[in-house]
């Protein structure tokens, strides 16, 4: 299968692994000309392409027989008030938007911020819960994502959780001191939502499920077999052990408060093998 895989950071770029290693041509992109040559051993063909150029990202995807989104916010500039908007719409919505007028079959990795809090009520989130009506910056553009990429009625969307465990991303302790040197402590989630959280490898395992099993429509991709902390459990005892301030939760950022279950997923085959609650 000839696949174009727009994002190669640590998901796309294990996605891009795991493909080539079950046989499959995949082109990956990338914004940074500099990254190209290192990309070289992971996919069969690189481009240098942007969101934004349409044109650009449907010549790509002209000879490919699906479209694979795993672009995501850059957090430095989500985090600054001044380029959180603009960089949520171009990353998400305009991304996408360019991938689904490119191919009808195409998958993204969405979140599960699209869920809000999960709304009234005590019954576990499923696909089928109703999405948040917030107007911030993130659900929002997750939102129009989502829809921009199942319009097609051949897309596949797949609800993440926080992604952890890859040497290139920050530690749950260098989170929070991130937290204060850019928001001054003040982070945008609440304190009451659970942390669930995913491998990622367990999430480039996904998406290569999804691709050779031809799932489509909207899953959810949590390891549900036990509740994970709450963000405030979690990040107060991190910050106790290493002697660092607290964080503070602004709460403007909402995510579920209850279980969210991935039976749809899970009922296809697919098993988790890298995720754990364990958190060190």
């Amino acid at each position: 299968m000839k696949i174009l895989l727009l994002g190669m950071g640590f998901i796309g770029t294990e996605t891009a692994k795991l493909l080539k290693q079950n046989g499959h041509h995949v082109t990956g992109t990338t914004t940074t000309p500099k990254k190209v040559d290192g990309l070289k051993a992971l996919c069969d063909d690189v481009i240098v392409v942007r969101g934004d150029e349409a044109d650009k990202i449907k010549s790509a995807a002209s000879n490919a027989d699906l479209v694979i989104v795993t672009v995501g916010p850059n957090l430095q500039r989500a985090s600054n008030p001044a380029t959180r908007e603009e960089e949520y719409r171009q990353s998400l919505a305009v991304t996408t938007q360019s991938a689904s007028s490119a191919h009808a079959r195409c998958i993204f990795t969405s979140s599960l911020s699209v869920y809000g809090d999960g709304g009234a009520g005590t019954d576990d989130i499923t696909e089928e819960t109703p999405v948040t009506q917030s107007d911030d910056a993130s659900p929002r553009n997750y939102k129009q994502a989502e829809a921009n990429i199942l319009a097609s009625r051949q897309g596949t969307v797949l609800r993440f959780p926080d992604v952890y465990g890859s040497e290139k991303d920050m530690s749950y302790i260098d989170r929070i001191k991130f937290g204060h040197k850019v928001m001054g402590g003040k982070v945008p989630f609440g304190p009451d939502a659970l942390l669930y959280r995913i491998h990622y490898m367990d999430a480039a395992r996904a998406i290569v499920h999804v691709v050779e099993n031809d799932l489509r429509g909207i899953y959810n991709v949590v390891d549900n077999r036990e509740l994970p902390p709450t963000n405030k459990t979690l990040f107060d005892k991190l910050a106790d052990e290493a002697g660092i301030e607290k964080l503070q939760y602004l709460g403007y950022i909402k995510l579920p408060e209850r279980k969210i279950v991935a039976a749809k997923l899970l009922n296809s085959g697919y098993k988790f093998q890298h995720t754990n609650y364990k958190y060190q």
